[in-house]
């Protein structure tokens, strides 16, 4: 008979090793556990990569800067939509100090 699972988020509440429970508490994925397996951080999906390449070489075919430039005068809204996609979302700021907005009249 084999033990009982623990509810997701639970620890285990023991260990198997060479058939016996050694009884003690086995927490998985806690704080500090060395990853096991997986892709290395920073590491792309192969898909999004290839799209990437795609995605490049279609940019040179068209044009490249020239294209952009083109598109930036003919649609400047689907312009402005891409441009805005290459700004970061968020702004992180370190300095404790207030923020200070002058508007001239």
């Amino acid at each position: 008979m084999s033990p009982e699972r623990p509810q997701p988020g639970e620890p285990a509440t023991h260990h198997q090793q060479g058939g016996q429970s050694s009884g003690e508490v086995v927490a998985r994925f806690a704080k500090g556990h060395p990853r096991m397996g997986g892709r290395k951080k920073g590491t792309p999906n192969r898909t999004t990569a290839s799209v990437r390449e795609a995605l490049l070489a279609a940019f040179d075919e068209v044009g490249g800067v020239a294209w952009l430039v083109a598109l930036a005068r003919r649609e400047p809204v689907a312009f402005a939509r891409l441009l805005a996609k290459m700004v970061p979302q968020a702004l992180t700021v370190q300095d404790e100090r207030p923020v200070v907005i002058v508007v001239d009249d």
